[in-house]
């Protein structure tokens, strides 16, 4: 179990394993909206081998643009497959009440 971290303290963990902090108000700012956790997932591919610390040069800054990039690339697909989502659940209910035991359906709404 964890304990209990501020988001200053948050912000001095992340400094103690390498990564490059330019304004330590501004990154706590950023952890109260962006959970630590959810962030540090982004983080895990930056890790040296074998080591709970980052590559050399890593900053805050690129981890948060990361971030926003994932965070825009979701909505631009999500917006995308809904189309896909809803052209398939209409052909899926075409096909389906177009088939003989769902012709009842098609007849008192004639």
């Amino acid at each position: 179990m964890k304990l209990h971290k501020s988001y200053t303290d948050q912000v001095a963990l992340l400094k103690s394993r390498g990564l490059i902090i330019h304004d330590e108000f501004q990154a706590a700012k950023v952890l109260e909206t962006v959970n630590y956790y959810r962030l540090s997932g982004y983080l895990h591919e930056f890790k040296k081998n074998g080591e709970d610390c980052y590559i050399d040069g890593l900053s805050f800054e690129k981890v948060l643009a990361l971030y926003h990039f994932d965070a825009k690339l979701t909505r631009v697909l999500m917006y995308a497959l809904e189309d896909v989502e809803e052209s398939l659940k209409t052909r899926f209910s075409y096909v389906n009440i177009s088939r003989e035991k769902h012709q009842c359906y098609a007849k008192e709404h004639q």
